[in-house]
């Protein structure tokens, strides 16, 4: 049995085939014309033209087919015209700091605990253009909050340009050494396509320690160091407390100061070095502790020093950093061959070594017979004795005769308890006294101590350094 339609089911099948093959066409000239403009942009009269023919249809197909059957042609167009408003939408800017430098203008005072500097921010749009938009520079909690602008009426930045904002002003807290600002901006008018890149966390470090004066104040019987310091303002509140530890230091060649202490009557020699910025990059490996127990530092060799952290903005404060070298006596061979190496004195070893138990093929029989033809050794003895303990008395000879200081007698009080006037080596260490090279010493010179690795590097390069 066949089928039967109305006239009017005909009629109603018929328009709505003809209004799907009208959006099949108009669709398929749209395309057209968008594909041959895909590489340019459309200007704004042909989209006003197309948006006020589609207009037109519509209301023509209303009039002509009637409300029910011009809903889908309806539905098709203003699809349409939502496809073509997205398509000719101005993409949004993309604004991101690239690159932050900090110049510090103004150090902490007692009247303004703050570090100043004048950042310089670099603005790159990744974007659509920016006209005269709202965009408001800042730096977190107790900062300035700026809008800044390149125009009469707001700020502009085309797509892919780039603009510098230079002087901007941020604070750091003066109690501290270290931590990381926060650099945000903020387009208050119009849509950011990409707001992460909106924010930029910029790294402080000022080396001036916070922790103030450490240093060793004692050895335990165990080989454990006791250490004194002042961390006052960081006892008082709030901060966690790390013992940092490294085998190594990541600058190769810091600015080292030499200092000892008395332990058990003999001196305990270490060295002090400035902080670095450097050495909040990971080399040091930290571990949590109380200040208490930051005040004990294992027996060892190894590079050391106490850090606080706020752990509400975690901003840090440190102290200098410790070196506890190892303490073994040198012989005399070791101090020979050291000593050359340190004051970087040239090869002088011809002829004989002038010592009966000095032969030609041991390791440290040029640079005994170097300091044996510089007359730094006693040319009386038959015997240089390789093996014996290596004397800070002895030393101090040697060091002194090479850089040819000169030797002094006081007439005052000696300024060592252990060398009186009646010693040999007095003239000798009232010299180095009067070159003001003892800071780091005791009270008591110990003449007849061994000397060991830090102690020869210390006494060669405080006069290595001024001739």
């Amino acid at each position: 049995m066949g089928t039967a339609y109305s006239k009017k089911a005909d009629l109603g099948r018929e328009n709505r085939l003809q209004i799907i093959d009208f959006e099949a066409y108009f669709c398929y000239n749209l395309e057209i014309r968008f594909t041959k403009n895909k590489n340019k942009m459309i200007k704004k009269n042909t989209v006003v033209y197309l948006i006020s023919g589609l207009i037109a249809i519509v209301l023509g197909s209303n009039l002509f087919f009637g409300k029910t059957q011009v809903k889908l042609l309806e539905t098709s167009v203003l699809t349409m015209l939502k496809t073509v408003a997205e398509k000719n939408a101005p993409e949004p800017a993309d604004l991101a700091i690239d690159k932050v430098a900090l110049r510090k203008i103004a150090n902490p005072t007692k009247n303004f605990n703050y570090y100043k500097y004048n950042a310089t921010l670099v603005i790159t749009n990744y974007g659509g253009n920016l006209n005269n938009g709202q965009l408001a520079l800042d730096a977190g909690r107790d900062q300035k909050y700026v809008l800044i602008k390149n125009t009469d009426k707001g700020f502009s930045l085309g797509e892919g340009e780039t603009y510098i904002v230079r002087n901007y002003e941020v604070l750091f807290d003066g109690n501290y050494n270290g931590g990381e600002l926060t650099l945000r901006l903020e387009l208050r008018d119009r849509v950011d396509m990409n707001e992460e890149n909106d924010v930029y966390e910029v790294a402080i470090f000022e080396s001036d320690p916070k922790i103030k004066a450490i240093g060793v104040s004692e050895v335990l019987a165990d080989g454990r160091v006791e250490l004194d310091f002042d961390a006052t303002a960081f006892e008082l509140r709030d901060h966690q407390v790390y013992a940092m530890t490294a085998a190594e230091l990541p600058d190769k060649d810091p600015e080292e100061r030499y200092a000892e202490v008395e332990t058990y009557g003999n001196p305990f020699g270490y060295f002090r070095i400035k902080n670095a910025a450097t050495n909040m990059l990971g080399e040091f490996q930290e571990k949590q502790v109380s200040m208490k127990e930051a005040r004990v530092a294992e027996a060892g060799e190894y590079y050391y020093f106490v850090k606080a952290v706020n752990p509400a903005n975690g901003y840090y404060a440190v102290s200098n950093v410790l070196y506890f070298p190892g303490q073994e006596e040198l012989t005399r061979a070791q101090a020979a061959k050291l000593f050359v190496d340190y004051a970087d004195i040239m090869n002088f070893d011809l002829g004989g070594s002038g010592y009966k138990d000095v032969d030609s093929d041991d390791w440290y029989r040029n640079e005994v017979t170097t300091l044996y033809n510089l007359g730094l050794l006693d040319s009386d003895d038959e015997d240089f004795s390789p093996e014996e303990v290596m004397t800070r008395g002895e030393l101090l000879q040697w060091v002194m005769d090479y850089y040819n200081i000169d030797l002094a007698l006081n007439d005052g009080e000696p300024h060592f308890q252990d060398v009186d006037a009646t010693h040999y080596l007095y003239p000798y260490v009232e010299g180095f006294f009067a070159t003001a090279k003892t800071s780091a010493l005791t009270e008591r010179f110990r003449p007849h101590a061994p000397v060991t690795r830090s102690f020869l590097k210390y006494l060669t390069n405080e006069y290595r350094e001024s001739n």
